[in-house]
């Protein structure tokens, strides 16, 4: 068992990841600003932003483990907000006082924004890092400031590159959500032509990965997605078919947005390979859960 300071717990993915550890009976402590609570988990809040608050976290809990989750998100603009830079700093400084606080591992969330996305199909070992926003960018110097400092800092690093999480609790404006909340709610699901092909995983398999680099000595990047391609289009139509909508499912209503990457699809062998960890919940299944949450939540 481990002490483990999970931060932006109370987000998206971070909640599955809280839950998950628990499971494994770590000490889980969640820095958040939020006020949500897990049964077991033990909660301060905290505006990583500022120094102080996060010397103070730190310093109280003394975590063996920093699994961090926590970044600028906001869907609207989270690719090319300043905020990034910010949370570089706040990272930083996050993992310095960590590593002087007797810290020993750090896993960190990263995203597929940190690939040339021209490649397609991306593989840690053979994709370049060179990412098209700024969110790709501060996300990348963050692993790779971290990776190269590990031996001074006298932690291990483990970087998570996760490609399109799925699930209840996700931002409304996320495919998935956005059209099964269009559907519940009667209304036309507006989408474009869908001809992308995306890499989407289910949030439970997701936060998995996390727990099992808890508890591995695994280090360096990993890709975290299912390794299946898939268009938007048949995401947002088996969203229909399931909800008995299909014909509400608008294609082509919205303009695909200039640039828009034709393929970003994981290559996930390396997490099989050095992790054992592979998905578990398949699309199907995966948007029936979401569905079947998101149906019961407007039924309260």
């Amino acid at each position: 068992m481990s002490r483990v300071l999970v931060t932006g717990g109370g987000g998206f993915i971070g909640r599955h990841v809280v839950a998950g550890l628990l499971g494994r009976e770590h000490e889980v402590h969640v820095a958040s600003r939020s006020d949500s609570a897990s049964i077991g988990a033990r909660w301060h809040r905290v505006d990583l932003m500022n120094a102080d608050q996060t010397k103070a976290v730190i310093a109280a809990v003394q975590p063996e483990v920093l699994v961090h989750l926590a970044w600028y998100t906001d869907p609207r603009d989270y690719r090319s907000s300043l905020d990034n830079l910010r949370w570089i700093e706040a990272s930083i400084r996050l993992i310095r006082l960590f590593a002087a606080h007797g810290g020993e591992r750090l896993i960190g969330a990263g995203s597929s924004a940190e690939y040339d996305s021209g490649h397609g199909f991306c593989s840690e070992t053979t994709t370049p890092a060179n990412p098209d926003s700024l969110y790709g960018v501060c996300k990348n110097a963050v692993n790779q400031i971290a990776a190269s400092a590990s031996d001074e800092l006298g932690i291990d690093v483990g970087w998570a590159r996760i490609f399109f999480p799925y699930g209840h609790g996700e931002p409304s404006s996320k495919l998935v959500s956005y059209v099964a909340g269009r559907l519940l709610r009667g209304l036309p699901a507006e989408c474009t032509t869908g001809d992308q092909f995306r890499d989407y995983i289910h949030v439970s398999d997701v936060a998995r990965f996390f727990v099992e680099m808890v508890d591995s000595d695994a280090k360096g990047t990993f890709n975290v997605g299912s390794g299946v391609p898939v268009t938007v289009a048949e995401i947002a139509l088996t969203v229909g078919r399931i909800l008995a909508a299909p014909g509400m499912v608008r294609l082509g209503a919205r303009e695909t947005p200039p640039g828009d990457t034709p393929m970003l699809v994981a290559d996930v062998r390396k997490a099989r390979a050095e992790l054992g960890w592979t998905p578990l919940l398949g699309l199907e299944d995966g948007l029936r859960r979401t569905i079947e949450a998101l149906t019961a939540e407007r039924a309260i």
